[in-house]
């Protein structure tokens, strides 16, 4: 019987300079990437992550996109523009009662990215969501006031307009901090309603 043999080739001096090289040259351009490219502070995350949610629900306007899902629409917003999970709940008024820490109970000057809910009515057992632009302007899926022709369309509205029929009030969303965002002003005359 043949037994195998094993032929061990010697180390070459030129393999084992190459690979000294190649780590070096690896860590010279991690360095100068280093360098380069300013390294994102919190705020600038939480701006970004704002910033990208809002842009991503922006280009929705106009269109019909999870008409009757308001829930669904905030956290594709938050998930897809945002890259955050904000989680989720069966409709907007569960997602809202799920979160008693971190509300603002008929606090009319929600900021800019946060999540304003409104509570159940005689035509909506479910309650309604959106994302604040700030200075009172909220946009949204389908829901009262309509803005645009078709009822179905996301759209921009205030938050005067909308009054305080079932108005909750405001939260960051979980997982998102809204540190340097602002309400770019307030929104007086709306307080807080019954669900």
């Amino acid at each position: 019987m043949l037994k195998r043999q094993t032929i061990r080739q010697a180390p070459s001096p030129t393999n084992k300079v190459k690979r000294p090289r190649r780590l070096a040259a690896a860590r010279l351009a991690l360095a100068i990437a280093a360098l380069t490219f300013a390294v994102p502070t919190a705020a600038n995350a939480a701006s970004g992550t704002v910033e990208g949610s809002i842009s991503w629900a922006r280009s929705h306007v106009g269109q019909v996109y999870d008409a009757g899902w308001c829930l669904l629409f905030v956290h594709d917003a938050y998930l897809d523009g945002g890259h955050v999970n904000i989680g989720g709940a069966y409709d907007a008024l569960d997602y809202w009662r799920g979160h008693p820490g971190i509300q603002h109970r008929g606090d009319a000057n929600p900021p800019r990215g946060a999540l304003v809910f409104w509570g159940a009515t005689s035509t909506n057992a479910y309650g309604h969501v959106g994302i604040s632009l700030g200075g009172g302007s909220i946009i949204s899926t389908a829901s009262y006031p309509k803005t645009t022709p078709n009822p179905e369309d996301v759209h921009v509205f205030s938050l005067i307009a909308r009054g305080s029929r079932s108005y909750l009030g405001w939260m960051a969303p979980p997982g998102v901090s809204l540190a340097g965002s602002s309400s770019a002003g307030s929104t007086p005359g709306v307080t807080a309603g019954g669900a």
